[in-house]
């Protein structure tokens, strides 16, 4: 007798607790409305918004490397010598800004020293005086992962 009271009472204590696990699951997963709320820490808001300014205060351009093929008082000797880069290296972005009194033909946008030396050696041997130099640049697209 003392076995069918506790198996009675163990069943009862097992049905109660399924039953709330159930009831409990049915509403936690219940949507009452689309929207979807996002809580992140104030860290991380900072975080982003010292990214978007640093981006505005910029204007899009980063601190790295680019490689400078070669430098001109001539403009038009500058832009010969662009379009001959351009044509031995089309994967390469090209720029000529005028720094007083000299068009400098720089090329590449290299996050580091090391990309820039890497491509420093294939193009010296087309352009012996080309070096690398520190410059602002345009933000290269990441490689795909």
């Amino acid at each position: 007798m003392y076995t069918g009271v506790w198996l009675q009472k163990n069943i009862y204590r097992h049905a109660s607790a399924m039953f709330f696990f159930i009831l409990h699951s049915a509403f936690s997963f219940a949507q009452k409305d689309s929207a979807v709320s996002i809580r992140q820490s104030s860290a991380i808001q900072a975080t982003l918004q010292k990214r978007i300014d640093y981006a505005r205060y910029t204007h899009g351009v980063f601190p790295g490397y680019r490689i400078q093929v070669n430098f001109s008082q001539d403009r038009n000797e500058a832009n010969k010598m662009r379009t001959d880069f351009g044509a031995k290296y089309p994967n390469l972005p090209t720029y000529l800004p005028y720094q007083q009194p000299y068009f400098k033909l720089y090329a590449g946008d290299f996050r580091t020293k090391f990309e820039a030396v890497k491509h420093l050696k294939a193009i010296k041997k087309d352009f012996p005086t080309a070096f690398v130099v520190r410059e602002k640049i345009n933000p290269p697209p990441l490689p795909p992962q």
